[in-house]
């Protein structure tokens, strides 16, 4: 549907050849719509992408390449945290909390409230204390330290029904 990728001066390029891409402000998000320009099995026309972006003020980028730009890809308008001061966080920063964390297999995040979110998290059995105050610590520095944190172990992460593993399930309106 669309494509977006970063140049080597780090700006973002879409690329018009791959698809048609529209930004419609959604509950103050800009989120992608988009025509596909080569699946000619099943053309999806002004698809809601449910993907969120940044628009940027940036005219022209250093690289020389005239094609438009986004400030960032913020992630879907389903799958973000919301902090109890308000500050929405998506899934880039989140899923960096988990990368390193040792003995962590797979993690999602789910929230029901403001104040509080659950992350369930699929382990080995090596995972100790020091692993687990790690990835609380990880956490912590993306979420700030007023959300309240609960660490729940499970067996495994369920999977949505295209077999997709969604990193933030959010319950929020």
């Amino acid at each position: 549907m669309a494509f977006i990728s970063e140049c080597e001066a780090g700006s973002l390029h879409i690329s018009p050849e791959y698809g048609v891409v529209e930004m419609e402000d959604i509950d103050g998000n800009l989120e992608l719509i988009c025509t596909g320009l080569f699946n000619y099995g099943m053309p999806l026309v002004r698809y809601r992408t449910g993907d969120i972006v940044e628009q940027t003020s940036q005219q022209t980028c250093s690289c020389g390449r005239q094609l438009p730009m986004v400030k960032a890809i913020l992630g879907r308008v389903d799958d973000r945290v919301v902090t109890p001061e308000g500050v929405k966080v998506g899934p880039a920063p989140l899923s960096l909390a988990f990368q390193s964390v040792p003995n962590l297999r797979d993690a999602q995040i789910y929230q029901e409230s403001r104040t509080k979110i659950i992350i369930y998290i699929s382990v080995t059995e090596t995972f100790g204390q020091s692993d687990e105050r790690f990835l609380l610590q990880e956490l912590q520095k993306r979420l700030g330290y007023k959300l309240g944190i609960q660490l729940v172990r499970v067996e495994n992460i369920p999977r949505t029904s295209s077999g997709k593993q969604r990193l933030i399930v959010s319950k929020l309106n």
